[in-house]
């Protein structure tokens, strides 16, 4: 009986450390549509398609891809 409340707590506490790094890293976008500017050494990234994204109705499983060089 004591095995069974040892394995359910180790799953209790991972599924509880995927939720919260899955939280912890979920992207956000808040504010106004902006130009996105990244700044870094060596790193160029050229869209092949346009640069923005004009989607209306985003909801989950949402999902949209960029092309780039």
């Amino acid at each position: 009986m004591n095995k069974k409340y040892i394995i359910i707590s180790m799953v209790s506490v991972l599924v509880l450390l995927i939720g919260i790094s899955i939280a912890y890293f979920a992207p956000t976008i808040k504010g106004k549509q902006k130009q996105i500017t990244i700044n870094s050494k060596e790193l160029l990234i050229i869209f092949t398609d346009s640069a923005e994204i004009n989607e209306t109705g985003i909801e989950p499983p949402w999902s949209y891809s960029k092309t780039f060089s």
